[in-house]
């Protein structure tokens, strides 16, 4: 893609330079904008994975407790 874009633009007679710059500061903001929209999904996953560590704890703490009782009866 980039080089499409540098292309487009050395063809309304930009320099080397200018295309480059336009396609430096296209890259950054392609980055920030990806950066905003991801930031829900990794929210969203980090609470799923607090939510799964924690039951998988819970069902590791009740598989374990028939053990331990029988240890300390």
């Amino acid at each position: 893609m980039h080089i499409a874009l540098f292309k487009a633009l050395k063809s309304i007679n930009l320099t080397d330079d200018q295309a480059t710059e336009v396609v430096k500061a296209f890259e950054e903001y392609l980055a920030v904008k990806i950066k905003e929209a991801n930031a829900g999904v990794e929210a969203q996953l980090k609470a799923q994975t607090w939510v799964i560590a924690s039951v998988g704890f819970i069902l590791a703490a009740i598989g374990l407790a028939p053990a331990f009782m029988k240890l300390f009866s």
